[in-house]
């Protein structure tokens, strides 16, 4: 039967080896394993939802970091898409295909995916930074994109984190998204900030 660890211990077991691995180690071995073994460390990190969309599971982390600070949490939103393999494939084990555009909301779109839109939120006056949700693309419209932005702060908001800059290459389908928030890019009338929604 698998022993089971209070959520004190999971707590400060996943602490200490994110940290440290090492000391992790030097830990378990010196107080006579009272500490799970790494494979149950590693079983614990594969609960996390890993579906596209926006993360549940960073934003409870973002509303804990939030209200264990002191000051308010700035972070600067940073987004980009990425090449991804074209790939379509069969999960037996969940009945489920894998390799579609996927925009988090369960749709059964059966075009292949070519991209991954990733947000990832960088903190400004700490030392951390973490993905907050990725999507599955075959091609993406500044509307989409401006929506997209739009939820990314709300939910930031929601949970007590201050997005004060948004940063992006800079793409056509980025300029026409910034002019979509009511920024304007052209050099001669530049107007780099929007109304938080």
């Amino acid at each position: 039967m698998p022993k089971k660890y209070s959520e004190e211990l999971k707590v400060f077991a996943l602490t200490l080896h994110y940290y440290s691995p090492a000391a992790y180690k030097y830990v378990r071995r010196t107080f006579n394993t009272c500490l799970p073994h790494t494979r149950t460390i590693n079983r614990w990190y594969q609960s996390l939802n890993g579906l596209p969309g926006f993360t549940s599971e960073a934003f409870n982390a973002l509303r804990l970091k939030a209200a264990g600070s002191t000051s308010k949490v700035l972070c600067a939103l940073i987004m980009d898409e990425m090449a991804i393999r074209q790939h379509e494939e069969w999960v037996p084990s969940q009945g489920k295909s894998y390799g579609y555009v996927d925009m988090g909301t369960g749709s059964k779109d059966t075009t292949v995916a070519k991209e991954s839109l990733v947000f990832l939120l960088n903190c400004i006056n700490g030392n951390w930074k973490i993905p907050v949700g990725y999507f599955l693309i075959a091609g993406i419209t500044a509307e989409q994109k401006a929506g997209l932005v739009f939820e990314c702060l709300k939910k930031c908001f929601e949970v007590g984190i201050m997005v004060v800059s948004l940063i992006f290459n800079s793409a056509p389908t980025n300029i026409s998204m910034s002019n979509r928030l009511g920024c304007t890019m052209k050099h001669n009338q530049l107007k780099t900030t929007f109304q938080h929604p």
